[in-house]
């Protein structure tokens, strides 16, 4: 958990499934206004984006593969003060874009909270700028 003071989060994970970055109203993350992102979901073949946990309409999208049990992989987050919200991963070739949404309810992010969950462990890595 650390407050946001800029509007990006840069990382490297390994991970099998289950990666959760949590996007939230508030710095101590005691908001009930947050976007949920689950990077690897239903055995590591789709990415979710919903709005608040339990969200019966969340953004979803087929990802294979995404994350390696075995190999590490560098995402971006970046969000706006407008509602857009930007997800991508380094590959070979530059960045692929995993998610590219906005939000018409314009959501001030301040806090973010990382974690992996259903029995995934994970190795995290943050980039400091």
């Amino acid at each position: 958990m650390f407050p946001s003071e800029k509007q990006s989060v840069s990382f490297t994970i390994e991970a099998c499934h289950d990666v959760f970055i949590l996007l939230s109203a508030a710095f101590d993350l005691e908001s009930h206004d947050f976007y949920e992102i689950c990077l690897g979901g239903s055995d590591n073949q789709k990415t979710y984006l919903p709005r608040k946990y339990n969200d019966a309409n969340p953004f979803k999208i087929s990802t294979p593969d995404i994350l390696g049990c075995t190999e590490k992989s560098t995402f971006e987050i970046r969000w706006t003060m407008e509602g857009t919200i930007n997800f991508v991963k380094e590959s070979a070739v530059g960045m692929e874009i995993i998610i590219d949404v906005k939000d018409s309810i314009q959501l001030l992010i301040q806090g973010v909270e990382i974690m992996t969950a259903w029995a995934s462990d994970g190795l995290w890595i943050f980039e400091s700028a």
